[in-house]
């Protein structure tokens, strides 16, 4: 995983995160994962914050692998969800 964190200026800040992970035996495609994630935070005042956040930014389709079997179809294992796809979030605080 790596982490690339820009002030952009005083009251504004970027975040792009980009993780990976190789091949996982367990699942059906086999293949590896590279997901993107984004974020900006802006502080307009002492106190407040806003951040919107993307994640999966790409909207990459994936499996999800679970640590036991969840249950089978047609006599195939079934180890792994679906991913949730991009997921997109705005979120304000304020600390007094």
């Amino acid at each position: 995983m790596s982490l690339l964190d820009w002030q952009i200026a005083s009251q504004w800040q970027a975040q792009l995160q980009w993780s990976y992970r190789d091949n996982i035996a367990i699942t059906n495609d086999h293949n590896s994962l590279s997901l993107l994630n984004a974020s900006v935070v802006f502080l307009p005042a002492a106190g407040h914050r806003w951040q919107l956040k993307v994640s999966n930014l790409l909207d990459k389709t994936y499996q999800v692998p679970v640590i036991q079997q969840i249950g089978s179809s047609n006599g195939i294992a079934i180890n792994e969800l679906p991913s949730r796809g991009q997921a997109v979030s705005l979120k304000y605080s304020w600390h007094f």
